[in-house]
C-alpha cells in the first residue's frame, strides 16, 4: 500500500514538474513576443514560441488574461525578493529602496517593460490593473507600519490612503516615461521627489532633517 501511494506521489510530482516547465516556456515566449515588438501576443504565437501545442496555453492559462496576470505575478514576486534582500536599518529609507529597485527592474530590461506596462495601461482589464497595484501597495503598507512602529512617522495616519497616494504618484511617472514623455530616470527623480513631499508631511521631527535634504538635492536634479 505504502508503495503505491509513494508511486501515486512520484508521479504526480513528475506531472506538476512537467506543469511548471510548459508554463515558465510559455511566460518566457510571451517575454520574448512583448520585447520584440513586433508580433501580436496571441495564444497561437505563444504556443508556437514555446514550442508547445495550441491547447496547451489555453488549459495552463485559460485565456490571454491569465497569461498576463501569471506574468505580472512571477515579476512582482521576483521584485519582492530583491526588496526583501538588502534593507536598510533606516525605515523611511526603506521606501526610497522600494522606487530605486523597482526602476532597476525596468533598466534590467527595457523594451520588455515598455511593452508590457503599456500594455496594463491601454487595456480596461480591471483585474490586470489589480495585479499591478496589489503587491506594491501591500508593500508600501509594510513600509508605512515599520515607520510609525519605528516612532519616524505619526501613529494618526492613514497607512492604507498614503500607500495608495504614492503609489498612484509611482504609477503617474511611469505612465509619462512608457508614453515617451520622459526618460526613465526622469521618472525615477519625480517620483522619489513627490514620495520625499508626502513623507516630509508625515514624519515626525526626527526624520525631517535627512528627507529635507533629500527635497534639496532632488529638486537641484529635476532643475
Amino acid at each position: 500500500m505504502d508503495a503505491m501511494v509513494e508511486t501515486e506521489t512520484l508521479q504526480g510530482s513528475k506531472i506538476e514538474r512537467s506543469k511548471a516547465k510548459r508554463r515558465n516556456a510559455i511566460l518566457d515566449a510571451a517575454r520574448d513576443i512583448l520585447r520584440g515588438g513586433e508580433e501580436e501576443l496571441s495564444m497561437r504565437a505563444l504556443a508556437k514560441r514555446a514550442n508547445v501545442s495550441l491547447a496547451t496555453p489555453y488549459n495552463l492559462f485559460g485565456a490571454k488574461q491569465g497569461v498576463m496576470i501569471a506574468l505580472l505575478r512571477r515579476e512582482g514576486a521576483h521584485f519582492l525578493e530583491t526588496l526583501n534582500e538588502e534593507r536598510s536599518e533606516n525605515s523611511i529609507e526603506r521606501v526610497f529602496e522600494f522606487i530605486d529597485r523597482m526602476f532597476d527592474m525596468y533598466r534590467s530590461d527595457i523594451p520588455y517593460f515598455q511593452a508590457l506596462l503599456s500594455t496594463l495601461f491601454l487595456s480596461n482589464d480591471g483585474a490586470l490593473r489589480h495585479e499591478l497595484r496589489r503587491p506594491r501597495v501591500a508593500y508600501l503598507k509594510r513600509l508605512l507600519r515599520e515607520a510609525v512602529a519605528s516612532g519616524e512617522l505619526g501613529t494618526d495616519i492613514s497607512i492604507g490612503l498614503v500607500s495608495r497616494q504614492l503609489l498612484g504618484l509611482n504609477i503617474f511617472f511611469i505612465q509619462e516615461w512608457v508614453n515617451g514623455n520622459m526618460t526613465l530616470e526622469r521618472a525615477c527623480l519625480e517620483t522619489e521627489f513627490g514620495f520625499s513631499v508626502i513623507l516630509l508631511a508625515l514624519t515626525k521631527e526626527a526624520g525631517r532633517a535627512s528627507l529635507v535634504a533629500r527635497n534639496m538635492q532632488l529638486e537641484a536634479q529635476i532643475d
